[in-house]
């Protein structure tokens, strides 16, 4: 016998010792579960518990289907699902936890079971944040539900610290999609971008860097109010930012020119004798700018024009002697 032919005899001995055994494999979850179905269930019980869940999942999936009628139905649910999580099956242990909180809404286990729903969604988004993040928003809407409905769960914390990953993640994704519009020189896409981050995800670490860029571009476009209130935003939410001592330079020189713009223009209103419009813009002026330097130049002058408007109230009316 060549040494060809004997190789082939012993893979092919091999192989059907595999069939067989995996085949007998294959029947003893279906003879437990026949035979003592609560014996079944406390045994899958422990092997999820030692890591062992393959032959587990099997054993719960089948219990689930033929003890239907039993008082404990959703813990084999549940426990199936876990079984699942066990083997990195999050597709399906989704389905699973979903079972529970639909069919089981009376149960005990509910509130795990919605934690699992969620974190099931959690594992399945993808961490790139260049693919699509459909999944990843599924899991924050589930994983604020859960937060919502059961605020006193002990997984509660936990499911805060995914809800935080995930809002990162697609936070991350909206700067990243925001930055690269810059260098497109497509600058009304990219502050689009910057404003949703602001807006939805104002807790990330990437939240403080798209308002400074958001003040920047209305800086840049002279837009001087807007800039103003990005860049008092920026220092009241984020005092530890990197952004919050040049935010402070601009916003104190944005504040200073603005001033000095409206008290010239509050003079000049003065000098060609409409005495109302420069009452109106001196009182602007310390309103909306009590610290500037000139203020109380301002103010002495201020209290000029309104004496000067009384007089000349006073001598344009006949019947004041």
């Amino acid at each position: 016998m060549t040494l060809v032919r004997r190789l082939q005899i012993t893979l092919f001995g091999v192989s059907l010792a595999v069939y067989v055994v995996a085949g007998c494999a294959s029947t003893k979850p279906d003879k437990r579960v026949r035979d003592d179905p609560r014996g079944a269930y406390t045994w899958a019980l422990e092997r999820i518990d030692n890591g062992k869940c393959l032959n587990a999942s099997e054993t719960l999936r089948m219990l689930s289907l033929e003890q239907t009628g039993v008082p404990y139905v959703d813990s084999i649910v549940y426990n199936l699902a876990r079984a699942y999580t066990c083997l990195g099956e999050h597709a399906l242990a989704q389905v699973e936890y979903q079972r529970v909180v639909n069919q089981y809404p009376s149960s005990a286990l509910v509130d795990d079971a919605a934690f699992g729903l969620a974190y099931a969604q959690f594992m399945q988004a993808p961490k790139n944040p260049g693919l699509d993040q459909q999944l990843a928003e599924n899991s924050i809407a589930s994983l604020e539900d859960f937060i919502a409905i059961y605020p006193l769960s002990d997984r509660r914390k936990e499911a805060m610290a995914l809800l935080t990953d995930m809002k990162n993640r697609l936070a991350k994704k909206a700067f990243d999609s925001g930055r690269l519009y810059l260098k497109l020189s497509a600058d009304s896409s990219a502050m689009i971008y910057f404003q949703q981050l602001w807006d939805e995800y104002t807790e990330s670490p990437y939240a403080a860097r798209a308002l400074w860029l958001l003040a920047e571009k209305e800086r840049h476009r002279e837009n001087w109010d807007g800039a103003i209130q990005r860049y008092e935003q920026l220092i009241a939410v984020y005092p530890g930012s990197l952004e919050v001592e040049q935010s402070k330079i601009l916003l104190e020189r944005i504040k200073t020119d603005q001033a000095k713009e409206m008290h010239k223009q509050a003079d000049k209103a003065r000098e060609r004798g409409d005495l109302d419009l420069a009452v109106t813009r001196y009182e602007a002026l310390l309103e909306q700018f009590p610290n500037y330097a000139k203020a109380p130049e301002v103010k002495q002058d201020l209290d000029k024009v309104r004496l000067e408007l009384a007089a000349r109230d006073t001598a344009s009316n006949p019947y004041v002697r």
